[in-house]
C-alpha cells in the first residue's frame, strides 16, 4: 500500500510537471506568436500607410493632370489669340504701307508736275533777261554717231575750237583720238592716235592742241597735224605729279590743269614743265577751268560747286550748283560767254542751264533734243557747241 501511494504520488507529480512545462510551453508559443501577428500587424499598418500615401500621390497627380491641361488649354488659346493679334497688326500696318507708298507716289507726281509747271514759267519769264538764247532751243547743226569711223565718236567729252580755221576738237574718249570737225559738222582729220588713251580735256591755242589723258595721268602738247612735241607723264600725288587730268585751260604762257584725283589745280608752262599749284584745301574734284577778266573759275563735280580764285590762286568765293533754283545734280565742263553768263552741260537734267552773271538760273537751252550733254565750248557769241554722251554720242551747234 505503501509502495503504490508512492508511485501515485510520482505519477502525480509528473504529471504536474508535465502539465506544467507544456504549460510554459504553450505560454512561450503563445507570446511568439504573438510578437509574430504584432509584427505582421505593424507591417500591414505600414502598407495600409503606404497605400494612403500612394492613393494621396495618385490624387494629387491626377489633380495636378487636369491643372495642366486646364492651363495648357487656356496657354494654347492665348497664344492662338495672341498669334492671330500679331497676323491683323502685320495685315494692317502691310495696308498702311501700302497706301504710304501710294501717298509717296502720288506726291512725286505733283511734285514733278510742279517742278515741270515751274520751270516753264520760269523759261516763259526769264527768256527776256538773256535776248541772245530766246531762240536757241533746238540745235542748228547735229552731226557725228557712235563708232570708230570718220564724223563718229564714243563717249565724247571736251571740246576745243580754232575759230580762225573754223575746226573743232573732239576729245573722242572711246576711240581714244582728237577728233577734227569743221564748224559745219564734217569731217577733217583725227590726231593723237599714237599717244592717247583715253583723252578728256582738249585746249586749242596758238597753234597747237593741249590734251589731258584722264587714264594715262598724262598732258600733251601737239601740233595740228597731231605731232607730239610735249608731254608730262608723271602719275601720282607729289608736285608736279598728275592723277586723273580731266580739263586744262592755256592763258599767257601758263597750261592750267584740273588735277582731278589730287584735288588742286598744276600750273605748267608751254613747255609742260610743273611751276606751281593751288586750291587744295578748297576744290573736291575738280574737272574744268577757265579764266576770265582778271580771274580763274574752277567747277568742281563731287560738291557740285564754282570756285572763284585769283590769278595768283587765292581762293575768293564758292558757289554752290545745286538746289530749288539751280538743280544740277552732277556737271563736268562749263562756258563762260563774252556777258559773264554762265552756261553749263546738266546731263541728268538733259538740257544746257545759262546763269547770268550773278549766278541765277535764266534759261534752259535744248530741252528734249539733247541725251546727256557732257562738253561745251562757245565759238564766239554766236554758236553753242556741246557733246553728247551715251545713246546718242553726238555734237550739236545751237
Amino acid at each position: 500500500m505503501t509502495n503504490a501511494q508512492e508511485k501515485l504520488d510520482e505519477a502525480y507529480t509528473r504529471l504536474n510537471q508535465f502539465i506544467l512545462t507544456t504549460f510554459q510551453e504553450i505560454q512561450r508559443f503563445i507570446a511568439s506568436r504573438k510578437e509574430a501577428l504584432l509584427i505582421q500587424l505593424e507591417e500591414i499598418k505600414e502598407k495600409n500607410k503606404q497605400n494612403i500615401d500612394l492613393n494621396n500621390a495618385i490624387y494629387q497627380l491626377e489633380f495636378t493632370k487636369e491643372s495642366m491641361l486646364s492651363s495648357m488649354s487656356s496657354n494654347l488659346l492665348s497664344t492662338q489669340k495672341e498669334q492671330h493679334r500679331i497676323s491683323i497688326t502685320r495685315d494692317i500696318n502691310e495696308l498702311k504701307s501700302k497706301r504710304i507708298e501710294v501717298l509717296n507716289l502720288e506726291l512725286l507726281d505733283l511734285r514733278c508736275h510742279m517742278t515741270k509747271l515751274q520751270q516753264e514759267i520760269a523759261n516763259i519769264q526769264l527768256t527776256e533777261v538773256l535776248p541772245q538764247y530766246v531762240n536757241r532751243t533746238a540745235p542748228v547743226i547735229r552731226t557725228c554717231k557712235r563708232g570708230v569711223g570718220m564724223c563718229e565718236v564714243k563717249a565724247p567729252r571736251a571740246i576745243t575750237v580754232d575759230i580762225n580755221r573754223n575746226e573743232l576738237y573732239i576729245a573722242d574718249s572711246g576711240n581714244s583720238r582728237i577728233e577734227v570737225l569743221n564748224l559745219d559738222g564734217n569731217y577733217c582729220r583725227e590726231i593723237g592716235n599714237a599717244d592717247l588713251e583715253e583723252p578728256s580735256g582738249v585746249f586749242y591755242a596758238n597753234n597747237h592742241v593741249y590734251v589731258t589723258d584722264v587714264n594715262l595721268d598724262a598732258v600733251f602738247k601737239l601740233r595740228r597735224d597731231g605731232t607730239c612735241v610735249e608731254r608730262l607723264k608723271n602719275p601720282g600725288s607729289r608736285e608736279g605729279q598728275l592723277d586723273s587730268p580731266t580739263s586744262l585751260y592755256v592763258m599767257n604762257s601758263r597750261v592750267y590743269v584740273c588735277d582731278t584725283n589730287n584735288n588742286r589745280i598744276q600750273v605748267l608752262n608751254t613747255n609742260l614743265n610743273p611751276l606751281s599749284s593751288f586750291g587744295e584745301g578748297h576744290l573736291i574734284l575738280p574737272t574744268d577751268i577757265k579764266i576770265r577778266s582778271g580771274q580763274i573759275y574752277v567747277l568742281t563735280r563731287d560738291d557740285n560747286k564754282m570756285h572763284g580764285f585769283t590769278m595768283e590762286g587765292q581762293h575768293l568765293w564758292s558757289l554752290p550748283l545745286t538746289g530749288q533754283e539751280r538743280q544740277i545734280s552732277v556737271a563736268f565742263f562749263f562756258e563762260l560767254d563774252s556777258n559773264g553768263n554762265l552756261i553749263i552741260p546738266d546731263p541728268s537734267g538733259q538740257c544746257l542751264k545759262v546763269f547770268s552773271n550773278d549766278y541765277r538760273l535764266k534759261q534752259v537751252l535744248g530741252r528734249d533734243t539733247l541725251y546727256r550733254p557732257i562738253g561745251i565750248v562757245l565759238a564766239g557769241d554766236e554758236q553753242i557747241i556741246t557733246s553728247c554722251d551715251s545713246e546718242t554720242n553726238c555734237i550739236q551747234v545751237y
